[in-house]
């Protein structure tokens, strides 16, 4: 098997979802491997996360366990501003688990999360002087990699 260099080494995350795990009926195998098919309850869909452009950061790095391999993934993104609008979304994302899809400039999508291990976020908010903003993030650790879709 050979390792290539990939066309999409400058390629940045341009797109940030995120779906409460309650929201989903199925998330299973697609006939392609790797890949994974999600399936929502009734009319519900993946939520869209205005992020500030280029403050997306996705790591998946593995650690070697002694019940196997154990896939460390992180997300970090920055929301400008304090919009209290989205107070009770935030808290709402603060309790409970969650699924993110994220999407790169070179069309690849991957999720992070499943029904069995949901996600879980934390975040920091500055307001001073010179910055008012919050700050995501994400650290899930799963037993496979960041799924495509």
């Amino acid at each position: 098997m050979n390792l290539n260099k990939p066309n999409t080494l400058t390629a940045v995350i341009c797109k940030i979802e995120y779906a409460f795990a309650n929201n989903i009926d199925f998330i299973y195998d697609s006939p392609i491997p790797f890949f994974k098919i999600v399936i929502f309850k009734d009319d519900i869909s993946w939520n869209e996360i205005k992020f500030s452009p280029g403050t997306g950061q996705f790591f998946e790095r593995t650690e070697n366990t002694d019940a196997g391999i154990l896939y460390r993934q992180e997300l970090s993104f920055k929301l400008p501003g304090d919009d209290p609008d989205q107070t009770e979304t935030l808290d709402n994302m603060l309790h409970t688990g969650l699924i993110f899809r994220i999407e790169d400039t070179s069309g690849t999508v991957r999720i992070i999360g499943d029904l069995e291990n949901p996600v879980r976020i934390t975040h920091d908010k500055t307001h001073n002087a010179d910055v008012l903003k919050t700050d995501f993030h994400i650290n899930h650790k799963s037993n496979h990699t960041a799924y495509l879709l």
